[in-house]
């Protein structure tokens, strides 16, 4: 049975014209270019004149120009652009994040990517609404986390199977689509079990009654002051020797260029993983009593409670806490007041941080980035605002 959304408010507030300028420039993409495509930083983002597809079908081409100022996407805060459906739910996706399944499809325009450690390695879900990445994967299989992580979008969840139990779980609070689900298909120029992509659009059309999500994070508004956090410009987050991120702050945009192991994490796109706002979160990890393939004992990462976190924003490290009493909504991020940490609008990437992950970063090196967007709160939080 499916569960109904506890909230539902549309999500639709003014801003300034100069903020509408600035953030319909930052909805071209937060993206730029693999090895070998000319690379060009300017104040949109990250672009490459080349690209590349693995898909079996063309990439969906969005045309910029905004659909409605008062309408801002409710997991980026920015306003849509032609082309997208601001009615459609959130679209959450199990990507494979493997090095064999780089590079990824779709990464690079979802609004929020969950990264959470399994069995050594990572793995995603990308989560996509305000913008349609044509095709997304590879796709692979459940984990026992991934219901608590994606039952706050109410939306569509697509995986490639997994333990019963944990597919049982996502199913409950989820429109669940495995690959029997019409859209999937298997690229010829992957290898298997890293080759199984789907078309993004025939998986919205089979949403059922999923509607819109509500926002997950606070959004700062236009022309508020850079936030009380140390100036940085790089941020390096270890999982173990197999995973090694760094992230580069270019102090144009405010983006932060992604790499994975020594490389330019890049999607099939061809353009540079460079997401707006990184947070980190501490959290733990529980045995299950499943095993995989492998006969290795199934770790559930917990999720749910409460713990260490930062949030690197505007060229800004906030260290402070995540709390997360309830699986219906989202982690609050607070700072050391206690006040919930406002993101600059834009694509987020969520790093779920085992035991033994270390994170280190590196100080002042750049001028403040430019402030892009508006505001907006999340339904049922009541959030403090200092005025300075």
């Amino acid at each position: 049975m499916r569960q109904p959304n506890p909230i539902l408010p549309r999500l639709a507030l003014r801003i300034g014209l100069a903020a509408l300028i600035v953030g319909t420039a930052a909805c071209g993409g937060d993206g730029g270019a693999s090895s070998g495509a000319t690379t060009t930083v300017t104040g949109t983002g990250v672009t490459t004149s080349s690209s590349a597809s693995t898909s079996s079908s063309p990439a969906t081409s969005t045309t910029l120009g905004i659909v409605d100022p008062a309408l801002l996407a409710p997991l980026t805060g920015l306003p849509y652009t032609f082309g997208n459906d601001p009615s459609r739910p959130a679209l959450a996706v199990k990507i494979d994040g493997a090095r064999e399944a780089q590079p990824q499809v779709g990464l690079d325009v979802a609004d929020i990517v969950y990264e959470e450690p399994v069995e050594g390695l990572i793995r995603y879900i990308a989560v996509f609404q305000s913008r349609d990445p044509g095709d997304v994967g590879p796709i692979r299989s459940a984990r026992p986390m991934d219901a608590n992580i994606i039952q706050p979008l109410n939306g569509v969840f697509v995986i490639s199977g997994g333990i019963g139990a944990f597919v049982s779980s996502a199913r409950k609070v989820s429109e669940l689509l495995d690959t029997n689900a019409e859209g999937f298909f298997r690229a010829g120029d992957r290898r298997n079990p890293h080759n199984l992509l789907a078309h993004a659009a025939e998986l919205w059309n089979q949403r059922g009654e999923k509607v819109a999500p509500t926002p997950q994070f606070v959004y700062a508004p236009a022309n508020a002051p850079q936030p009380t956090g140390a100036p940085i410009c790089s941020v390096d987050i270890v999982y173990n020797n197999q995973v090694k991120l760094h992230y580069d702050l270019d102090p144009t945009t405010g983006l932060w260029l992604r790499s994975i192991n020594g490389q330019p994490h890049t999607a099939a796109s061809g353009a540079l993983i460079a997401p707006r706002n990184l947070i980190v979160q501490r959290v733990s990890l529980k045995a299950t009593q499943y095993v995989d393939a492998a006969g290795t004992k199934v770790l559930e990462t917990i999720v749910l409670g409460s713990g260490e976190a930062a949030v690197y924003t505007a060229g800004r490290e906030i260290v402070g806490t995540w709390d997360r009493p309830d699986a219906a909504f989202g982690a609050r991020y607070l700072d050391g007041a206690g006040s919930e940490i406002a993101l600059r609008p834009g694509q987020t990437w969520v790093h779920l941080l085992p035991p033994g992950a270390t994170v280190t970063v590196s100080p002042e090196c750049a001028p403040d980035p430019p402030i892009v967007a508006t505001s907006t709160t999340r339904p049922g939080v009541t959030t403090t605002t200092k005025k300075s």
